[in-house]
């Protein structure tokens, strides 16, 4: 079945068609896809992810932790958002899902995560996407820096000190350490907004993420402004 309209102001003839095949507003994400698949991230996720479900009914925790990635790049600000993704047939086939996860579902995966699983969890995710660094004969700059984020409600550690912006506001105040040529975010401390920023704390913290990572050659540490707070 098909329709002619013509268009307002063109005058051009448009053919309407039905069709049965699947579509979907977010097929750029297939560049994306062909890059987890490329650098094997299924296999890792699934490795390290410190969740097992035994129910048969149960999605995999791997298809749901995906599925939270992708609600994410597609545009989701909380859980419910990721419902809207349940519908799009075409992307469920691009991920290889066959059972898209709920909100709730996402939610409750989350839930198992106690601190300690966080930290091996994403301990084991940094260290794999170290070694898919390249290599460099003259080593990597260190950047250790800080900055600052509001926050809004009663979140843990959200205590007052500076902020440039919201003055007075909770915030937390992070320290950051960035592989300057690789443009990789190498580690990070999420520390309380009333911590100092003095320059003492970029050489502790340089020792500390060269302990972490003895397979680095770190070239030098140094204190990197960065440009916008957020």
């Amino acid at each position: 079945m098909h329709r002619e309209i013509t268009s307002i102001f063109a005058q051009n003839k448009v053919i309407l068609r039905e069709t049965k095949r699947v579509v979907t507003p977010y097929g750029g994400l297939s560049v994306f896809v062909e890059y987890l698949r490329k650098i094997g991230y299924s296999e890792t996720i699934h490795a390290h992810l410190p969740v097992c479900l035994k129910s048969p009914n149960a999605i995999d925790p791997t298809e749901k932790f995906t599925a939270f990635l992708i609600s994410v790049l597609s545009g989701a600000r909380r859980f419910a958002h990721a419902g809207l993704l349940r519908l799009d047939g075409a992307l469920h086939c691009l991920l290889g899902i066959v059972r898209f996860p709920t909100d709730n579902t996402m939610r409750n995966l989350f839930k198992r995560f106690s601190q300690a699983k966080v930290s091996e969890f994403y301990s084991s995710l940094t260290q794999w996407q170290v070694q898919k660094l390249p290599e460099r004969t003259e080593g990597y700059s260190l950047d250790l820096d800080s900055t600052v984020f509001a926050r809004y409600g009663q979140q843990q550690g959200a205590l007052r000190g500076y902020n440039p912006k919201k003055h007075g506001r909770p915030s937390h105040h992070p320290l950051l350490a960035i592989m300057a040529e690789a443009h990789f975010v190498l580690h990070a401390w999420l520390r309380s907004g009333n911590c100092s920023s003095s320059p003492t704390f970029a050489v502790e913290g340089c020792f500390r993420v060269i302990s972490r990572y003895p397979q680095l050659e770190v070239l030098f540490c140094q204190r990197q402004p960065i440009q916008k707070r957020l």
